[in-house]
């Protein structure tokens, strides 16, 4: 007669093949949901520098700081602003590796800028993912700016907000993050 659930060869083949479908359906939701938590604790530490950055300025005079590359690499926003940090490892996006450091500011625009020459600053990035600092494409060239999280990247604006935005808005709309361009 027929089968029964009874009379199944009792292999294991169906079970394997069972979880081997439920993995790969699986797996790549797992890995995105990984990657949403990367983008929200990233964007904690944007909020963070973007913070110290503040405090910087607020106890200089209103005053970015201007932009400096020590002999060492180290680049020099990273100096001044570690005081104003609990903790450096904010330096470093879960996104990247423990020698990438992806985080960067707009010493394009910022450069030993006072505070109130800032024209619009709910739209203007202060610091966020890039590759060392963030800086106006020049045409085509993306090379500094990276967009590590979900096809986007988590920015902090002179304003103190943060948000995360997508490649295609930033690329879209660079002019108005980037008022330097103008």
């Amino acid at each position: 007669g027929p089968l029964r659930p009874s009379r199944l060869p009792k292999t294991g083949f169906f079970d394997s093949h069972i979880i081997a479908i439920l993995a790969a359906i699986l797996f790549p939701v797992f890995a995105k949901a990984r990657e949403k938590a990367r983008q929200s604790s990233c964007l904690s530490n944007v909020k963070q520098i973007g913070l110290a950055i503040l405090q910087y300025v607020q106890d200089y005079d209103e005053r970015f700081f201007a932009y400096r590359m020590e002999p060492t690499g180290t680049y020099y926003w990273d100096i001044i602003t570690a005081p104003y940090m609990k903790n450096t490892q904010v330096l470093r996006c879960p996104s990247g590796t423990a020698t990438t450091r992806l985080y960067g500011w707009n010493w394009s625009y910022l450069d030993f800028m006072s505070l109130g020459q800032v024209t619009n600053p709910s739209e203007t990035f202060m610091v966020g993912d890039a590759n060392s600092l963030i800086a106006p494409p020049t045409s085509t060239n993306w090379s500094l700016m990276m967009f590590p999280h979900n096809e986007g990247a988590n920015y902090v604006f002179v304003d103190g907000h943060g948000k995360w935005h997508s490649k295609q808005d930033v690329q879209g709309n660079y002019l108005k993050y980037f008022p330097a361009v103008r």
